[in-house]
């Protein structure tokens, strides 16, 4: 935990050019540190920003669902950008994290930066307070909810994205436990089937 008071853990910082973006979290740590793991967003480049809060309700261990926020991002709208170029740049970082990853330990990565159709979506712990300073200087947009239901109820397809979703995003406890409730595995079981799934992308 000592790596999240660490000043190189941060995810945005604003300069006059634009917006710098940095998509290794500190949870990912052992990748080497001469990588890339920038992106640079000129003013030009960002259309708008808003909140995105994505909600779900999973199963607990008592039959009931519970009402969660599953994340809290920061979204951008892009315009004029190689979005191509994004997506190799996260794609590496993925790559990256699998080949240095340690035999026989489970592990999962965190990634807090992600393209989500045409939009960047930068996962904070409170993108209010992002916004609140960012607003003065790009145009904002009504903060963008998504519901995602009921997810023991859900095809199997949206719950496996779901468990996905909370491993890649630093929850791997989370999602362990939801494949649990979901599927009836052991810890041993449910462990691995969220890594054979992190394993899949």
């Amino acid at each position: 935990m000592m790596g999240f008071f660490e000043a190189s853990n941060w995810q945005l910082h604003a300069g006059a050019d634009g917006l710098y973006v940095k998509y290794r979290s500190y949870m990912n740590h052992e990748l080497p540190a001469d990588t890339p793991s920038v992106l640079h967003l000129a003013k030009r480049e960002i259309a708008w920003l808003a909140e995105s809060r994505t909600r779900a309700l999973l199963p607990t261990a008592k039959g009931r669902d519970r009402l969660m926020h599953v994340e809290r991002a920061l979204a951008f709208g892009l315009r004029e950008v190689d979005r191509a170029a994004i997506a190799a740049a996260l794609a590496a970082e993925r790559r990256q994290w699998v080949a240095t990853r340690k035999r026989g330990r489970r592990r999962f990565a965190d990634y807090p930066v992600r393209l989500d159709g045409e939009d960047l979506r930068v996962r904070l712990r409170r993108p209010r307070h992002a916004l609140q300073w960012l607003g003065r200087h790009y145009p904002m947009r009504a903060a963008i909810e998504r519901d995602r239901g009921a997810i023991g109820k859900a095809p199997q397809a949206e719950q496996e994205s779901m468990l996905l979703e909370l491993a890649e995003s630093g929850r791997s406890f989370d999602a362990i436990a939801l494949a649990r409730q979901l599927y009836g595995y052991d810890l041993k079981d449910a462990e691995e089937f969220v890594e054979q799934l992190a394993g899949r992308r």
